[in-house]
């Protein structure tokens, strides 16, 4: 894979911000995009905005992209040493309003990589003959990032998907052509829908066309890839049995993925991007890397010390309500929750031993010169475990109790869970204990309005936590249908387009 774009769209946006993510992408001699002008003139232009396409896709997964709603809940207690990184997010008080910066981020850098897929999909529409049949391919892979982008934007800023009022319920803009000077208003929940599988059919004829391989860990986008993004965007619209079928086709598909059955397997799928679980694991590198995670462990280094850190400083640990989803034999306790007894954790000069973090993304050692993991892992945004669940979810939903729980047992039983009785409050809690901090937090709890109440912390780490005021940390509640489940659209974007709607219960800070 080639470190930066062959020939990169260079697009000047206005309105579209891009505050914290670093999307350092362009190269020197980037070229203006003119849409009076063609674009892909060779393959070499058709090949550097496929590298484009990658990029850009890479920027926006994984790392602030997956943990951020995660802190919104009752699954992590913010440290004493945590600075106020992602506070307003996690204390969701009057800091969470127009102006915070994280939710900027997000909604700017999903917009700003979405032009450029806007591009490529319209360049290829247009491609001369030499270079057409190319230029589909790229297509085919730009439709499935732009569904991804929509798809993560429309579970962030839009209420739950009622079909019921799917069609007045606003969501995000489509916008699907680069126009400068455009200030398009929200479009709806069924619009908006409509656009995402729209794309992933397309995505899906073209791919499947080209004969794309399924396999695990593919570096690009797959017909495996596209049909878990279709399952997803089912599962939301409350199209449960087509969504579980879709999932179960995934499960089934001839490429082998494997649920990881053993605690070192499941560490080494984070630790190592091993094992056959990941249905599409982007590329990584020492010099590549990926967006990271390590606020949760912040190895502090040591010289002297033989395993080359002497303490933990993590920003945020475990609460005791989510170390309590998991039985001890549980094979993800004993992966991704690291009980702190050589090393011990310092928070503000105090120290504390027989604390548990949360070390599923504890890093990749071959992603850093030191040799050492600092949160670095390969970005995975399509996990074979979640076809899982959302066959369960999406069975159950149906009516199809034999098949939810033949799925929902599967996993467990891979994962040394005593496989449990079937529910939804059963379901519910085995998306918590295996998705934990893979982006899907929200949309569960906004799909199956509920709310929390409070962050129980763990006992030996009561002294290492924020609790001042304890509203906001660990007594921390959420209602059912909060405003906070749908993100305040960004002041700046309704400055520079007044058609923009601000979605209740945010002011204009």
């Amino acid at each position: 894979m080639k470190n930066i774009f062959a020939k990169s769209i260079a697009i000047v946006l206005a309105g579209i911000s891009l505050a914290s993510c670093d999307l350092n992408l362009y190269p020197e001699g980037s070229i203006v995009y003119d849409e009076e002008k063609g674009f892909f003139t060779n393959l070499d232009d058709v090949y550097g905005a496929e590298t484009a396409v990658y990029a850009n896709f890479k920027a926006t997964t994984g790392g602030f992209y997956s943990f951020l709603e995660d802190l919104m809940f009752d699954g992590f207690n913010a440290t004493l040493s945590y600075g106020n990184n992602y506070g307003s997010i996690h204390k969701t008080d009057s800091g969470f309003n127009t102006g915070d910066q994280d939710v900027e981020s997000f909604w700017g850098n999903y917009y700003l990589t979405m032009k450029n897929y806007n591009v490529t999909i319209d360049a290829a529409d247009a491609a001369p003959e030499d270079v057409a049949e190319d230029a589909r391919f790229v297509k085919g892979e730009a439709c499935a990032a732009r569904a991804y982008a929509y798809l993560q934007l429309a579970r962030h800023f839009g209420p739950k998907y009622d079909e019921a009022t799917a069609d007045v319920d606003l969501c995000v803009p489509l916008v699907l052509h680069y126009d400068q000077n455009a200030r398009p208003k929200r479009n709806t929940m069924a619009e908006v829908y409509e656009q995402i599988l729209e794309d992933l059919d397309s995505a899906y004829v073209i791919l499947t066309d080209y004969e794309v391989e399924n396999k695990p860990n593919s570096l690009y986008f797959t017909p495996d890839a596209v049909k878990a993004m279709m399952a997803r965007a089912l599962l939301d619209m409350g199209d449960y049995e087509a969504a579980a079928d879709t999932a179960v086709s995934v499960i089934e598909s001839a490429a082998g993925y494997e649920l990881a059955t053993t605690a070192k397997q499941l560490d080494s799928l984070r630790s190592l991007d091993l094992g056959k679980e990941a249905i599409m694991q982007l590329f990584a590198s020492s010099t590549e890397t990926p967006n990271g995670y390590g606020l949760f462990t912040s190895f502090e280094k040591d010289s002297k010390s033989s395993t080359g850190y002497s303490y933990y400083r993590p920003y945020f640990l475990p609460t005791k309500t989510l170390m309590d989803l998991y039985e001890n034999n549980d094979i993800r306790k004993i992966a991704w929750f690291h009980q702190v007894v050589d090393n011990p954790i310092c928070i503000e000069g105090g120290y504390a031993n027989n604390v548990y973090v949360f070390s599923k993304y504890a890093g990749n050692p071959n992603y850093t010169s030191t040799g050492l993991p600092t949160g670095l892992v390969a970005s995975k945004p399509f996990m074979i475990s979640e076809m899982y669940l959302i066959a369960a979810e999406g069975y159950f939903q149906s009516g199809d109790n034999t098949n939810a729980k033949k799925y929902l047992n599967m996993l467990q039983a891979k994962r040394k869970a005593t496989p449990s009785a079937l529910s939804m409050e059963t379901i519910q809690k085995e998306w918590n204990r295996e998705t934990v901090c893979e982006g899907l937090r929200l949309t569960n709890m906004k799909r199956w309005d509920i709310g929390f109440e409070g962050r129980l912390p763990q006992t030996n780490a009561v002294s290492l936590i924020m609790s001042t005021p304890k509203e906001v940390f660990e007594d921390k509640e959420l209602e059912a249908g909060d405003k906070v489940f749908c993100w305040p659209i960004p002041s700046y974007e309704i400055k520079i387009n007044p058609n923009l709607e601000q979605n209740p219960g945010y002011g204009t800070n």
